[in-house]
């Protein structure tokens, strides 16, 4: 992939471009960082403009948990998913809640049977 300055004010980037950026450069290259708060800050302008909006922060981070977990960032991931987990046991979202924690404990059990 060739070196390029990706900006959402001139186009958006698919979530797949943003982790390979971050497969490639790491998140603390300072195009990527920028990168990622642009994406996040689209995504909480999205979301305040829904019906849901807790709902649309629990996703948030779940995409965010999801997009660090492609990437490869597994600590960022799970710290995303937990979030996730937080807010809808704030939000008495029982059933999420659920999802959410199942998710977690597949990605730590796929941890430790790497370890093994």
């Amino acid at each position: 992939m060739t070196e390029q300055n990706f900006t959402f004010e001139t186009r958006e980037i698919p979530d797949q471009e943003l982790i390979d950026l971050l497969k490639e450069r790491g998140a603390e290259d300072p195009e990527v960082r920028r990168l990622l708060i642009d994406w996040t800050i689209k995504k909480e302008t999205a979301i305040e403009k829904s019906e849901d909006y807790c709902l649309g922060q629990i996703n948030l981070n779940i995409e965010r948990g999801h997009l660090y977990l492609a990437a490869g960032y597994i600590d960022e991931a799970i710290e995303s998913l937990d979030d996730a987990a937080t807010q809808a046991w704030n939000e008495y979202r029982d059933e999420l809640y659920q999802k959410i924690i199942e998710e977690i404990k597949q990605i730590e059990s796929q941890l430790d049977k790497q370890d093994k």
